[in-house]
C-alpha cells in the first residue's frame, strides 16, 4: 500500500471511530447468528450459544 492510500485508509478509520457508532452484544445459537447476517471465522468452534457483536453495520461472532 502506498504513502496516499494509506493515508486514506487511514482518514476513514479515524472517522469511524470518532463516528462513536453503537455497540450492542445479543446472545443466540450460532446458525441463527450466522442467517442474521453474522461473520464467523473459519476454524473457530462455537458453543450452543454464541455473542453476536454488532458495531457500525457489521456483526460478529464471539464464541
Amino acid at each position: 500500500m502506498d504513502r496516499a492510500t494509506l493515508k486514506l485508509v487511514e482518514a476513514e478509520v479515524n472517522a469511524r471511530i470518532r463516528g462513536n457508532s453503537p455497540v450492542t452484544t445479543t446472545l443466540m445459537d450460532p446458525n441463527s447468528a450466522i442467517e442474521a447476517g453474522a461473520m464467523a471465522l473459519f476454524g473457530e468452534k462455537y458453543g450452543e450459544e454464541v455473542r453476536v457483536v454488532s458495531m457500525g453495520g457489521g456483526e460478529a461472532l464471539r464464541g
